[in-house]
């Protein structure tokens, strides 16, 4: 898959003792140093609170997307691209829809040495990329670890023109080959194009080979991602918690993307009495209190490998017709040949199609695809995250 030339966060660790029971729950990082006596900072109460559907805590009461909704961003593109026009910008597509989230991050007012006792780490980057893996990255130049600090507590990274106030809080997934650097400048980078505070979850870097596996798993929601499980964890809260949630996922990052949205969707299939309670017909209303959680997560992917999403979020992805990783791997328009392509390797082989998750079609059902064209300097610039920016409008 090449090498992402940005990327931005990754996890692994299930949430803190304050974070609702349906997260899973995981060790803590032996690469930190034991937490003070002194505990840390508690998360603000739920930005909204509701009575509850069947099987799950708190979401009834959220206002459910009509299908095939198209958001307030993508519906006032016409007016957006005239303005483009008129400014002489080349960003063509719709802005990144994220004025509706309500999770919202206060930061945390400790000293290093408290930051230090509780479990943050100062990001080194002589230090092996896998130490702050599944870490929350903050702004401040510390990782945080999931399970020893909740989101909330974390600086993010704050946008030079917040899209409304309070400032809603995006969750950011980076590619392959991403050092904690490159998802700090994704970070920032996202952050001033969303108008959102930015927090990313660092997906590190293994190398090229072992992070190109592991893409390869998450598109087939196999494996011990720390992104995923740290994403799906976050996720999981925030819906128990009535809260809206936005997320980008950037390169692999869609990938984990979807594999952490199939990870809640298939909690909420648990908790409503496992599969047999969803089945058609007789299932309808648990699957429909499940579509209805899940669409308040409003879903980003930018030149995004991940192709299987369930049903009920608001998705858009955005495509360069240039880049062989959304147009071969990830959502994306009818496209000829890499598609029949894809479709004889997966129809020659069961293997082939279980790898792959299929043939060349997606699951990511109501989505909005945005589509340009730039060739870029080729390969890996196609990809790059600068240049899928130069084409999305600001917020």
């Amino acid at each position: 898959m090449g090498v992402d030339k940005v990327g931005g966060g990754g996890s692994s660790s299930g949430a803190s003792s304050s974070r609702p029971s349906v997260s899973e729950s995981k060790p803590a990082s032996t690469a930190t140093p034991p937490a003070s006596s002194t505990p840390a900072p508690q998360p603000p109460d739920a930005v909204r609170t509701s009575t509850p559907v069947q099987g799950w805590s708190g979401q009834s009461g959220f206002d459910v997307a009509p299908a095939n909704g198209v958001s307030p961003n993508v519906a006032a593109a016409g007016a957006n691209l005239r303005a483009a026009a008129q400014s002489g910008s080349t960003a063509t597509e719709p802005p990144i829809p994220s004025n509706t989230g309500t999770v919202e991050v206060r930061g945390n007012t400790m000293t290093d040495a408290e930051k230090a006792a509780a479990g943050a780490l100062r990001i080194d980057s002589a230090a092996p990329a896998s130490t702050y893996d599944g870490m929350y990255v903050g702004a401040d130049g510390y990782a945080y670890p999931p399970e020893k600090f909740d989101v909330t507590q974390v600086p993010p990274f704050e946008p030079s023109n917040p899209v409304a106030s309070p400032t809603p809080t995006t969750y950011f997934t980076n590619g392959i080959n991403t050092p904690p650097a490159g998802a700090i400048s994704a970070a920032q980078d996202l952050a001033n194009h969303t108008g959102t505070n930015v927090v990313p979850i660092y997906n590190a870097t293994e190398g090229q080979n072992n992070d190109v596996l592991q893409t390869g798993q998450d598109r087939i929601n196999w494996g011990d991602n720390k992104a995923v499980n740290t994403l799906a964890n976050a996720i999981s809260a925030d819906l128990e918690a009535g809260r809206k949630v936005n997320v980008v996922g950037y390169s692999q990052g869609g990938a984990i993307v979807s594999h952490a949205l199939n990870r809640v969707d298939q909690r909420i299939i648990d908790s409503q009495g496992g599969w047999t309670s969803n089945l058609p017909v007789f299932g309808n209303g648990n699957r429909e209190a499940r579509e209805q959680i899940l669409s308040n997560v409003n879903v980003v992917g930018i030149a995004g490998a991940g192709k299987n999403f369930p049903a009920g979020p608001q998705y858009n992805f955005y495509v360069n017709q240039q880049d062989p990783v959304p147009n071969w791997l990830g959502v994306h328009e009818p496209n000829g040949t890499p598609d029949n392509v894809i479709n004889v390797i997966t129809g020659t082989s069961p293997l082939a199609w279980v790898i792959n998750g299929g043939g060349a079609g997606f699951n990511a059902p109501g989505a909005q695809i945005h589509t340009f064209n730039d060739p870029a300097q080729g390969w890996p610039s196609n990809h790059g995250l600068d240049t899928y920016f130069r084409h999305i409008q600001t917020q």
